[in-house]
């Protein structure tokens, strides 16, 4: 019996050097996300308002990963990149364990890695483009003069593509020259490309709904919003996959087109939801295309849809605020959720519990009785 007991403790102690700063997500799947990468295991990070949410099996939530504001896999490796204000980490063991890449001069406004023919790290901040390799060696800092940067692309012939603030520009040499590609000056925020020769790319601004389609790496461009939404500010981001689908998000929910912009369609079945009665999309601040997946992140977190699945499905992460928690009689076994937004209900899965809509009230106290359940 001693034995047994001090095994026990053993491993008690263990877990819990092992588990003392994570925490599994449970639900409900809501908050903010803003940024997703995936690899090709299946493993997914995303940027939230909670900080950075790994999906490994299950949700993992690392309180010291709070402060990190972006993200991005290192090719489709299983090695994670990640920056909080000060410097460039990276973590291979399913974010258990972070290591310094490089301090930074300052904090920066997005991570495109190239992975071959050496790992090549490509950050910006405002105006400046920051350039380094693995351990932080061969740092460069360039201006290329071209307005604040929001966006960048690479492509596998090591072309970069820029979207800045003045237009959208391209370099052959690694980012110390640039040319102007073919489009009016605007404010470019996001960009995508395929990587397949002869390179399609897509970029839209921030002042209409239309989105530029390039087929030749930006040589020439052609305009589209066939079957878009109608009016400024309205589109959010814009990815494509391997298969010349393009999806672009937006403030009604994700848009696709499968024949290079002819006309565009809502693609967001899933993403519904009652508010007052009546259905509306959620907004979409951002889309990732991975080969058979297409990722949404929401303000009521991250939807994922196969190629095969008629609907959008809610999986995470776990970073939804919670005012309250109460549970039902063993029997029924139902978890209560006072969030927010309402009352949420677990019974296998989360539903919410009432029809106020989106804009729900919050819930700050739950109690629970024989006859009924009151908020």
């Amino acid at each position: 019996m001693k034995k047994l007991f001090l095994s026990s403790l053993f491993t008690i102690l263990i877990l819990s050097q092992v588990h003392h700063n994570i925490w599994y997500g449970f639900g409900p799947f809501g908050g903010s996300v803003y940024e997703i990468s995936t690899n090709s295991r299946g493993n997914i990070a995303t940027i939230t308002n909670g900080g950075l949410s790994y999906f490994y099996y299950d949700w993992i939530h690392m309180y010291k990963t709070a402060d990190f504001q972006h993200t991005a896999f290192l090719g489709t490796s299983d090695t994670l990149i990640a920056r909080d204000a000060d410097s460039l980490y990276w973590t291979a063991d399913v974010n258990y364990h972070w290591r310094s890449i490089s301090p930074l001069i300052k904090p920066v406004n997005g991570i495109k890695i190239r992975k071959s023919p050496q790992i090549k790290f490509f950050l910006w901040s405002d105006k400046t483009l920051f350039t380094f390799g693995w351990n932080g060696q061969n740092f460069q800092t360039t201006f290329p003069g071209k307005g604040n940067i929001n966006d960048i692309f690479l492509n596998s012939d090591n072309s970069i593509i820029m979207a800045t603030e003045e237009g959208v520009f391209k370099s052959t040499d690694d980012g110390i020259s640039w040319s102007q590609l073919p489009l009016p000056e605007k404010n470019y925020f996001a960009l995508a490309g395929d990587n397949i020769p002869p390179f399609k790319l897509a970029v839209i601004a921030d002042d209409s709904n239309v989105v530029y389609l390039s087929s030749n790496n930006g040589a020439s461009w052609v305009t589209t919003n066939n079957g878009l939404p109608q009016g400024a500010f309205e589109l959010t981001d814009v990815d494509m996959n391997i298969y010349g689908q393009i999806f672009v998000g937006a403030k009604s929910g994700v848009y696709r087109t499968t024949n290079f912009g002819v006309n565009w369609g809502p693609f967001s079945d899933g993403l519904e939801y009652p508010d007052f009665g009546v259905m509306k999309v959620l907004k979409v601040n951002t889309v990732y295309c991975s080969d058979s997946r297409v990722y949404a992140g929401t303000d009521e977190g991250i939807f994922e849809k196969t190629n095969q699945s008629a609907f959008w499905n809610h999986i995470g992460p776990n970073n939804q605020q919670c005012l309250s928690l109460a549970k039902t009689p063993a029997m029924m076994d139902h978890l209560i959720l006072g969030t927010p937004k309402g009352v949420k209900v677990n019974f296998y899965s989360w539903y919410v519990a009432d029809n106020f809509g989106q804009n729900r009230f919050p819930i700050n106290a739950l109690i629970l009785s024989s006859g009924g359940s009151y908020a």
